[in-house]
């Protein structure tokens, strides 16, 4: 396992790394006016990574039958189903999007990105069967050789078009990479099939998981549009450079701790097992990362801001510890959408994003109607993650009778180490003391001591259907 941790991390890195330098390379050689173009492609992109929410290789990892060739085939051919129609979606669709972006003139490019959900249909759904075994090289080199060689083309690309194009001919070959390598390292000869019962459970698992992969991405893109609407676009500028700076991190331990959690999760569901001790392990692995997580950006964010950025994004520093706080309880709450997602009870994730999502539209409002200042917004965000983190302990308890008490101590340690590392950012007489700056370091040490807690919650007879 740990072979698999170290393979799934250092590929992860690797995407997170390459991702933040190809958009480094692309402001630093495109101008201004090119480079906000070419970030429309990148948001085109993510809503296009959003609609193939459905999830069908996690399916394929958790099913008991995931391994079979009938499944797999039927899942492959559910899965190009959905990429041709994304593809008309994206050539029907591509006008309109140039118009509310204000890029009329390259309307034209938009359509070239329908190759990318075309790419995604025909990906070989081997590399999830391996995941079930424990072998992650086919899937670490999935998501992480795409992205190096759209980023080492990013040069050439820039010498033959010189300006906004560069984004998408990336975009491009980073799809036609990721489909080829998932087909050059299957074991099994690959099969499309239009088999009604596979369709109707894959439609079943993935629709909560596809609306919740909407609401995500409204979220991400709310809190951009809120401040867009309420402040200057300075504000904008360095409020996304710390949002991107916490983001990123955050995305990198979840994927991680997803790939390595969900098969032994799902395998322990089919077999029956008793679930309290791998809920246990589970909730004390996402909290300890998510301290870590919150600790490490209250640390030293500020420094790392500035190096990467400039002194002209200075003025976000007072955020990141705030921003921390709301991606480490982001990590947090994975563990509760790993183990519904293990027990193939999606909808609980799916609930868990609406309670989250609500607070976009109560926080714009907030915000615009009374002026207030941003971190509020971010308030708001923290307190919609504890609501949806608590309503995900709740339902996982209620609905599937799981035994909880093993996320309370997780819980409280982590509790505990957010609070420190924001006192010691914004107590007035905390945050100017320099040895106070160790404390969130002195919390999370604590946390990790804090006796297992055996009085909770007891586990229901039965599951409600």
């Amino acid at each position: 396992m740990l072979s698999a941790a170290t393979l799934l991390l250092s590929g992860n890195i690797t995407v997170a790394l390459a991702s933040l330098l190809r958009a480094i390379l692309l402001a630093r050689l495109l101008t201004l006016e090119d480079f906000g173009i070419a970030a429309t492609f990148s948001i085109a992109m993510n809503a296009m990574t959003m609609a193939f929410g459905f999830s069908l290789g996690q399916l394929a990892i958790q099913a008991r039958e995931g391994a079979g060739a009938r499944m797999q085939a039927g899942l492959q051919g559910l899965q190009a189903i959905i990429g041709g129609m994304l593809c008309v979606a994206v050539l029907t669709l591509a006008a309109p999007y140039a118009d509310l972006m204000g890029t009329s003139e390259v309307a034209s490019a938009y359509r070239w990105l329908a190759l990318v959900p075309l790419c995604v249909g025909l990906v070989h759904f081997d590399l999830f069967r391996q995941q079930r075994r424990n072998h992650f090289g086919t899937f670490a080199a999935y998501t992480s050789l795409p992205v190096l060689v759209s980023l080492i083309a990013i040069w050439p690309l820039f010498v033959a078009l010189g300006d906004w194009r560069v984004m998408p001919a990336a975009l491009i070959i980073q799809a036609v990479t990721a489909l080829a390598l998932s087909h050059l390292r299957s074991h099994r000869r690959y099969r499309l099939t239009f088999d009604p019962t596979v369709v109707r459970r894959g439609l079943l698992f993935g629709a909560p998981l596809l609306g919740n992969a909407a609401l995500v991405f409204a979220i991400f893109t709310g809190d951009r549009i809120i401040v867009a609407a309420a402040f200057d676009p300075g504000v904008l500028a360095w409020f996304s450079a710390a949002f991107m700076l916490t983001l990123m991190p955050a995305n990198l331990a979840l994927r991680t701790l997803n790939s390595l959690s969900l098969p032994r999760l799902s395998r322990d569901a089919a077999a029956g097992r008793d679930p309290a001790q791998a809920i246990r392990e589970t909730c004390r692995n996402y909290a300890l990362t998510a301290a870590l997580l919150a600790v490490a950006i209250t640390l030293i964010g500020g420094p790392v801001l500035r190096i990467a950025f400039g002194p002209a994004y200075a003025q976000a520093v007072p955020i990141l510890t705030l921003l921390a706080v709301m991606q480490a309880l982001r990590c947090a709450r994975g563990a509760v959408d790993v183990l519904a997602l293990s027990r193939a009870r999606t909808g609980i994730i799916l609930r868990m994003s609406v309670i989250r999502a609500i607070v976009i539209p109560l926080a714009a409002f907030a915000v615009l109607h009374f002026e207030l200042a941003l971190p509020w917004l971010i308030g708001a965000g923290i307190g919609g993650e504890v609501a949806a983190f608590l309503l995900g302990l709740t339902l996982l308890h209620r609905r599937l009778a799981l035994p909880m008490s093993g996320a309370i101590a997780p819980a409280l340690g982590l509790s505990v180490t957010l609070l420190a590392s924001m006192m010691v950012t914004y107590h007035p007489v905390l945050a100017v003391t320099p040895a106070m700056r160790a404390l969130p370091t002195l919390t999370l040490l604590a946390a990790l001591l804090i006796p297992k807690l055996t009085v909770g919650l007891r586990p229901r007879r039965g599951v409600r259907p």
